[in-house]
């Protein structure tokens, strides 16, 4: 009878601790209006306000490179860019409509997709220090995420590496991305190691 009530009062003890962490979670995040007038949804920190202006900046940078690339796939003649124009094309009727988001602290996800476009979610800081990563970094780990987006295959196939490449050599023509050679120069992304770069 005595180890029923014990286990009772674990299973109780387990849940409370979990339903505490899940609502401490919940609860650290708020809308914050950002510089574009749209609101993201951040982490309730001091520098919450800056956490939903690089967001609002990462959107209007990726907005940018799809509706460059969009604009140039009507009327070209290049094999390379005609290749990826229905690609283009499924991201560019999805980024206006994706909700976009910090993730929450205190979990192992970094950032990811969710429905090939209906919701993107991004790790904006370290998880050491907390210090908000660079918007260079973040456009690196962006443009893996639309590439999701614009992929008709789930997870990282050939395919989809393919567009992830061709999207990042675009956004590095355009200046929207700036090469860091990881392999030399690691750079701590949201608890991970960034230690490669797929342009090489």
């Amino acid at each position: 009878m005595d180890n029923k009530i014990i286990i009772i009062v674990l299973i109780i003890l387990i849940f409370i601790i979990y339903y505490k962490r899940y609502n401490n979670i919940i609860e650290k995040m708020s809308f914050i209006e950002a510089f574009d007038k749209k609101k993201y949804l951040v982490r309730d920190l001091v520098d919450k306000k800056n956490s939903a202006n690089l967001l609002a900046e990462l959107m209007t940078n990726l907005k940018k490179l799809i509706v460059n690339l969009k604009i140039k796939s009507e009327n070209t003649k290049d094999k390379e860019l005609l290749k990826y124009k229905p690609f283009i094309e499924t991201i560019y009727n999805k980024i206006d409509k994706v909700s976009v988001r910090e993730n929450e602290g205190g979990n192992d996800l970094t950032s990811y997709s969710v429905n090939k476009g209906e919701e993107l979610v991004f790790c904006i800081r370290s998880k050491a220090s907390n210090r908000i990563h660079d918007i260079n970094e973040l456009m690196y780990v962006a443009i893996h995420e639309i590439s999701h987006i614009g992929c008709p295959e789930t997870g990282h196939t050939k395919l989809f590496a393919n567009i992830n490449l061709f999207l990042l050599r675009k956004a590095l023509e355009t200046g929207l991305y700036n090469y860091v050679d990881y392999g030399r120069y690691p750079v701590e992304y949201c608890g991970m190691t960034l230690s490669t770069n797929i342009l090489g």
